[in-house]
């Protein structure tokens, strides 16, 4: 169970990439992290494997970028 950020425990938030049908983690369990995290941007992105930024890089930067700007 991830803290509850009500009580301080997480302060932060920042871009989330999840994969797309990505099997450990399914959409809806990025959708439980960044909703409670403050700040935090859910990104759905077509990417395979933990590693976002070598199997998509440009959509993993996409969303770096989207989250920097805001």
């Amino acid at each position: 169970m991830l803290p509850d950020p009500k009580k301080g425990a997480v302060s932060f938030g920042g871009p989330k990439c999840l994969q797309q049908s990505h099997m450990v983690a399914p959409e809806e369990v990025g959708q439980y992290v960044a909703a409670r995290m403050p700040n935090a941007q859910l990104h759905i992105i077509a990417a395979t494997g933990h590693c976002p930024h070598m199997s998509a890089p440009a959509e993993t930067i996409e969303a770096m970028r989207q989250f920097l700007d805001s």
